[in-house]
């Protein structure tokens, strides 16, 4: 047994695939592309009182966890490994190059306290894993689920780490990626979804809402998983396709993935439920049996909890008004109205924001020594052009490049024009 007074752990012997009646014969299956909510990653804990035995000789130093919330202080996404405070180390495991980080914390009691005080041994103990689907292997497109959960559990006490069944289902969890795939037709359908993004992108005057890559039309929201929050959750689009047969998946799509049934074109999205609280907002639990029950029973909560994430970023639908023109005092399609017109379409299909276009406006305004109502004057009346061209879905022909995007729309939860 585990003495948490001394830190000693009792080292595991016996042959684990015994143990887990773990079944090397069972056939592959194909991968599942059937465009169901799951879950990606997790961030698991439980306290280490629970655990009959773990691979420490002896317990490594700690990180720090808000009690509130359940977020790690001190987790590197860029470097997807978990940093000391200062000089303390923790003990990193991955399991044939595949990622379950595990390390040791200490609660801490409310968030007021200083990030990098010293905890004494008699706060409550956890044992954290970082648990990706990959750990599913060639089960992997199916996404962590109550069929596969037993096999992240033997994963785990493959490792060592032995803990009760029950015990393991009743951990809680943070930081969970919900995933959702999505077949497409061609790659102008991921281009005209990061075109619907980029028009339909709300405004972010304090922050960099979005990212994209030199390379490919790929997009992310927040730019990093770190800088996402409840108000402003991280989440991502891109070609899963392209990301599984090129850098640091390589190894991983080698060994598991089937490459005559990988579709040639397959869209991934992924949003991040941050914390305790961000779940709670949303009518989840945090407990991991419970949270596999929501995903595999009520695919409508988790399609309409995909919905709320992504509307965190993007403009809600708006009601058609065909009265907006002609209740100004503006002679309807004037010269200077036409030349706006065809800048922001022009704009637009070179792949520029709303928001961009009345910056670049904006500035321009100022340049020509404009005085601020004047200015303001001449922004409203782009802002009305903006809503015309909605209304007569001028911005709908230019996004929609294929017939199908519409289908791609209504399998993201996404309002349509």
């Amino acid at each position: 047994m585990n003495n948490l007074e001394t830190g000693k752990f009792e080292l595991l012997t016996t042959p684990l695939n015994i143990i887990n009646g773990i079944d090397d014969l069972a056939p592959v299956q194909p991968p599942n592309y059937d465009n169901r909510i799951t879950i990606d990653s997790v961030n698991w804990k439980t306290p280490a009182r629970l655990f009959k035995s773990t691979p420490f000789e002896t317990m490594p130093k700690v990180l720090q966890i808000i009690l509130d919330t359940g977020e790690i202080l001190d987790y590197n996404e860029t470097t997807k490994a978990i940093v000391g405070i200062k000089t303390n180390k923790v003990r990193t495991e991955f399991i044939d190059e595949l990622e379950i980080c595990s390390f040791i914390s200490y609660q801490k009691p409310e968030h007021k306290e200083k990030e990098h005080q010293e905890f004494k041994n008699e706060k409550e103990m956890f044992i954290h894993f970082l648990v990706s689907s990959k750990l599913l292997q060639h089960d992997y497109f199916d996404g962590i689920t109550i069929a596969n959960i037993k096999t992240i559990y033997n994963h785990i006490t493959n490792k060592g780490y032995i803990i009760d069944y029950n015990d393991f289902l009743s951990g809680t969890l943070t930081d969970i990626d919900i995933k959702k795939d999505i077949i497409l037709n061609s790659r102008a359908e991921l281009k005209s979804l990061k075109q619907y993004i980029k028009t339909n992108m709300l405004p972010a005057p304090n922050f960099k809402r979005l990212k994209e890559y030199k390379n490919n039309d790929n997009v992310q929201f927040m730019s990093e998983r770190a800088a996402g929050t409840p108000a402003k959750p991280f989440g991502k689009y891109y070609h899963k396709t392209d990301e599984l047969k090129t850098g640091e998946t390589i190894r991983f799509t080698n060994e598991y993935v089937d490459r005559q049934q990988l579709p040639p074109n397959l869209l991934r999205v992924e949003f991040t439920i941050k914390n305790k609280s961000h779940l709670a907002s949303l009518k989840m639990p945090n407990k991991l049996m419970d949270v596999l029950n929501v995903v595999d029973n009520d695919q409508p909560l988790m399609n309409s909890i995909l919905n709320k994430l992504q509307l965190r970023h993007l403009e809600r639908p708006k009601k058609q008004n065909t009265t907006l023109l002609t209740t100004t005092n503006k002679k309807t399609n004037s010269t200077l109205e036409i030349v706006y017109k065809r800048y922001i379409i022009d704009s637009l299909e070179k792949g520029l924001t709303q928001i961009q276009i009345i910056d670049i406006l904006k500035n321009d305004f100022i340049n020509a020594d404009f005085s601020k109502q004047k200015t303001y004057r001449n922004i409203e009346e782009i802002k009305e052009i903006f809503l015309e061209l909605k209304d007569k879905n001028y911005i709908a022909k230019i996004i929609e490049k294929n017939e199908n995007f519409n289908t791609i729309l209504d399998q993201l939860n996404l309002p349509k024009y």
